[in-house]
Parts: C-alpha cells; structure tokens; sequence
C-alpha cells in the first residue's frame, strides 16, 4: 500500500594496483553504493536469535555510502602454497544507514521490539589483517583480524 517512489543513485568504484616488488603490493580503491531496505526492514515482524522482536518500517529511505581503502600485501612463494599477509585500512561514509533501534515502551509478551531507522550521516572506519599459510600441498590455513568503529556523526 505504500506510493512509488524512484530515485537516482551514483554507484561504481574506481582503483589502482601496484606492485612494488620484493613480494608486496599495494592497492588502494574508491567506491559509491547504495542499499535498499529488505522486505523484513521494511514490512516484516520477526523473532530473532538476539532475544529482540524486530517490526519493519515502511518509510526506510535507501541507504549510501562512499567507501575509501588502502591496502598493502605480502607474499611469499614456496613449495606448498608459500605464504601471505595483507593489511587494509578502510573508512565508509553513510547517509540514511539502515540500523535497528529499540522502541521505547513497546513489548510483545515481555520481549523488547527492536525497529529500523534511518541514521542520517554514519561513518564506519576501521583495520583488517590477514595472513596465510601453505601447511601442506592440499592444506591452507588463513586467519583474519577486523576492528571497525562506528559513529553516528549528527549526534
């Protein structure tokens, strides 16, 4: 029942990469997106693992981001696989982010209602890691460390 709406929305990605020898790289990439609410953000009512009953928002406005990254790479080669790690730093900047909140005063049978907002200027930056490791000709082990940092940047 809700009205049509259509919008314009730049989307794409641009990027460069370089390899500076010696086994490292280097990467760096900028990119425009966009995100429409799923059906459950907007129209759902659900239960879920978290303990919380979240309740769709038909006015959900389509969320966008710029994101910026940076990324320096090594690796090595040997025998099984050789090895490798990488580190990117990234920032993200968001209109409208799509997140839930917690509906003051609203309960079904003592469960807290959890509904989607619109956050109107986010930004979430942060570091990954990565390394890898050849362990024999058919196995690989890899493992990865993220730390992102959110912030609503209105409040």
């Amino acid at each position: 029942a809700q009205a049509s709406v259509s919008d314009w929305i730049t989307t794409g990605n641009v990027g460069t990469r370089m390899t500076l020898g010696g086994g490292f790289d280097a990467r760096a990439s900028l990119g425009w997106g966009y995100r429409i609410a799923d059906p459950t953000e907007l129209y759902g009512l659900a239960l879920r693992p978290d303990g919380f009953l979240y309740r769709g928002t038909p006015t959900l406005l389509p969320e966008t981001n710029r994101n910026v990254e940076a990324t320096l790479s090594y690796r090595a080669r040997d025998g099984w696989g050789g090895a490798g790690a990488s580190v990117t730093v990234f920032r993200n900047d968001l209109t409208n982010l799509i997140a839930p909140r917690l509906a003051i005063g609203d309960s079904v049978n003592g469960r807290p209602i959890r509904e989607y907002a619109n956050v109107s200027e986010a930004r979430l930056q942060g570091v990954s890691a990565s390394t890898e490791m050849g362990l024999s000709r058919r196995l690989k082990a890899r493992s990865t460390l993220t730390y992102v940092h959110g912030e609503n940047q209105v409040s």
